[in-house]
């Protein structure tokens, strides 16, 4: 057999699979906003965070604001106040305000004792909190588990759903070797106990990791766990050493102050602690459950403002003006989020693209002519992403309708992320493979 017969052959089979994966019947999608922030101290006083630099009265408008920025579908939290009362005060004051009434909580656990706890809160009319469980009560604090199934269109006829399971963590914080060793067991127990108790599936590990490096034991104990099927991914790609670390200033979490007010953390934004890590179930979208790439961010971060305040020089326009100003006051630290596909049900496209369409041919060999309608003056950003997450480009270009002509001779074959972007927080996603 020839090389010209051999590559048609492969060309065949590629073609095949992607009528097989991009042709079948349209499923009902939903995009789903997940989100986790520690929220320093909320409802709990300390002799350093008092009622006169960390009153929650003053913190509650904030937090509203920002939640009703970001409208957050699943939101993990650390740093709460151990006290029921102070859970459902969050609840009532910012999630269910103004009217809205559809937020839920989970019950809180405290195994461990500590003073501050997590806590899961979701949109009940698009999850139902199936169960919950503790995965690491020993150390330090609890780190909990909470697994949602989601409220599918055809759920009362198929009674088929799926399931999604966040696990949230608050780990030891400190910068010595001691506080590293404890970080590592609380990971390696909780991997351990992930991996015998449950089977594997639509994870998400969101938390404050309070990690310097991504080579700190802690860290590899999640995304070079010995069980293949139970490690995490980072959604960026970005492992590195992120503390103190300008390479690294577009995604550092914290710490929102260039100078401490006695509670709030000082030294500017210079460590990446705060992270939402994903399953490789998720990452493909096997389980009808699928990352958007793209759409992870560090709300608030614009990458200028390294060893810096958040509202520093230069102004910082990633967020409108009220937004920043809550986000510098809550917390020392900055919320991260995410989008998740999820494919349930034969019912019409939900996908939160607003009116962004994409128009190319598909599978792609050398040359992508892609076509860009939008129904408005927003700018566009077109970013290319492979199947594990990597950025491989990205390109402005410009505002509404767009003819662009990408080169893809360099790109080896396989599947691939379309993601275009535009001014007004609009996502459209769509997988392409290049032959």
């Amino acid at each position: 057999m020839d090389i010209l017969q051999k590559s048609n052959i492969w060309k065949n089979l590629l073609l095949g699979f992607f009528f097989l994966f991009f042709l079948i019947p349209s499923h009902a999608q939903d995009t789903i906003k997940v989100m986790h922030y520690n929220l320093l101290n909320y409802g709990n006083t300390t002799g350093y965070c008092n009622t006169s630099n960390n009153n929650i009265d003053d913190k509650d408008p904030w937090l509203r604001e920002i939640l009703n920025y970001v409208k957050p579908d699943i939101l993990t939290v650390n740093e709460i106040g151990a006290n029921t009362n102070i859970h459902q005060r969050l609840l009532d004051s910012t999630l269910n305000d103004k009217g809205i009434g559809h937020y839920a909580k989970s019950v809180f656990t405290n195994i461990a004792g500590s003073y501050i706890l997590n806590m899961l809160y979701y949109d009940s009319t698009k999850f139902v909190l199936h169960s919950q469980d503790v995965i690491q009560p020993v150390t330090v604090r609890d780190i909990n588990l909470y697994k949602l199934y989601y409220r599918s269109a055809d759920l009362a006829i198929s009674h088929d759903t799926i399931f999604i399971i966040c696990l949230a963590a608050h780990l030891k914080a400190g910068n010595n070797s001691g506080d590293a060793a404890t970080r590592a067991v609380m990971t390696l127990n909780m991997m351990n106990y992930l991996s015998t108790n449950y089977s594997e599936g639509n994870f998400l590990f969101c938390g404050d990791y309070n990690t310097y490096t991504s080579s700190e034991t802690a860290y590899q104990n999640l995304v070079n766990y010995s069980n293949l099927n139970y490690r995490f991914y980072d959604p960026i790609n970005r492992s590195g050493g992120w503390n103190n670390n300008s390479s690294f200033a577009d995604i550092h979490t914290q710490s929102t102050h260039s100078s401490s007010n006695g509670c709030a953390s000082g030294g500017g934004m210079d460590d990446r602690f705060d992270q939402i890590l994903l399953s490789e179930k998720i990452i493909n979208g096997s389980e009808k459950v699928e990352y958007i790439y793209g759409s992870y961010t560090a709300v608030g971060q614009d990458g200028l403002h390294f060893n810096q305040s958040i509202n520093g020089t230069p102004t910082n326009t990633s967020v409108p003006a009220d937004v920043l100003n809550a986000l510098y006051n809550m917390s020392d630290h900055l919320p991260v989020t995410l989008n998740l596909k999820i494919s349930s049900g034969t019912s019409s496209i939900n996908d939160h693209s607003g009116d962004i369409k994409i128009d190319f041919e598909n599978p792609v060999n050398e040359i992508m002519d892609i076509r860009i309608a939008l129904s408005t003056n927003a700018s566009v950003i077109l970013e290319i992403y492979s199947r594990l997450g990597t950025q491989l480009t990205k390109r402005s270009l410009g505002s509404g309708n767009i003819n662009y002509s990408l080169n893809m001779t360099g790109y080896p074959d396989g599947l691939y992320f379309l993601i275009v972007r535009d001014s007004e927080g609009n996502i459209k996603s769509q997988k392409f493979i290049k032959i």
